[in-house]
Parts: structure tokens; sequence; C-alpha cells
């Protein structure tokens, strides 16, 4: 490794990052100073130091940026993102009102907006399945899955994209991933 590199952010917990470099490595980096923001999904240039270990130097230019905000903070979620991947799932209240803030932001964005609709097993699916048929009419995929079975049918969904997935509690987004990269 060069004491110089690149790479792409893609674990970040406050000020720490793990970062895979461009030349295959992984590396855990800390942030120089508190400037700017920095989520997974940033390419960054890192400085290498020898007995492991890296400060992150720069944010490279971004694509794309989504954030969180209310009224006393601003939080970077991710970025570059070419994908938006909403869950939904029937034992929880789908909120509309967010779904379509969702839609917004990726269109805003340019990018991609899919929905998945999670949790087909149960016994209430039918109803929010007949709610999804909306989204579907205005062209938006909609996916649907068991994540406890299978996410098979959202795979080729995800192929070739930087994808988030977003979705109130209790939606499955964590079993998803957990099907998707055990």
């Amino acid at each position: 490794m060069s004491a110089e590199a690149q790479g792409l952010v893609f674990v970040a917990h406050r000020r720490h990052f793990e970062v895979h470099l461009d030349d295959g490595y992984d590396i855990e980096c800390v942030q120089k100073g508190r400037q700017q923001q920095i989520a997974c999904g940033d390419r960054v240039r890192v400085s290498v130091a020898a007995a492991g270990g890296g400060v992150i130097d720069a944010v490279l230019p971004r694509t794309s940026l989504f954030r969180r905000s209310d009224a006393y903070r601003d939080k970077v979620i991710a970025a570059n993102i070419t994908q938006v991947v909403a869950v939904v799932a029937p034992d929880v209240a789908v909120d509309e009102y967010l779904l379509n803030r969702w839609i917004i932001a990726a269109e805003a964005q340019d990018c991609r907006f899919v929905l998945v609709a999670n949790k087909r097993d149960l016994p209430s699916y039918a109803a929010l399945e007949s709610r999804m048929d909306f989204y579907a009419t205005l062209g938006y995929p909609v996916v649907e899955v068991s994540a406890r079975q299978s996410v098979a049918a959202l795979a080729p969904h995800l192929a070739g994209q930087h994808s988030v997935l977003i979705g109130q509690s209790g939606m499955g987004k964590s079993t998803i991933v957990n099907a998707l990269a055990p």
C-alpha cells in the first residue's frame, strides 16, 4: 500500500470509518478535522499509516447525497447512491406520506426507486399488496419478498447499483440485509 490512497467508505461509526481502498485492502480510518460530514458511499482520499490504519484527508466529489433533517440537526445518511430501496410490510402501518417523501428524495437526486413489499408470508399481506399496486402503476418496481424465506426476487434490482435501504422500524430491513450478506 502507498502512503496515500483512495477508497470507498463502507462503514461509518461517528468519526471512525472502514474504507475499502482501490488496491483491494480494507482499512480502519479516522476523520481529519470536523469540517465535513462523511457517509457510507463516500469516495475518500486517505493517508495510510505505516503501522496500519489511516486518516481520511478529503471527501471526493459526490454524485448524490441523502440526509435526514429535523428542527435541531442535519445528519448525512449516504452518498453516491444510485438507488433508493424502500421496505414496507403489512404488520406495521405504512405511512404513505413518508413513502411519497422517499420517492421525491430519490427523484430529486436522480436515483432509481424500488419498493419492496416484505413479509409476503403473512395473512395480512393481501391488504398491503393492493395498496402497492398504485406505485406499480406509476412505474416504480414493486418487489414482493418474504425476507425470512428468500430475497432472490430483489437481487436483480440490486445488481450494479449502489443502494440504500429505508423503511420504518419493524419492516424487515435488517432481515433483508442479513439474507443478502449473511
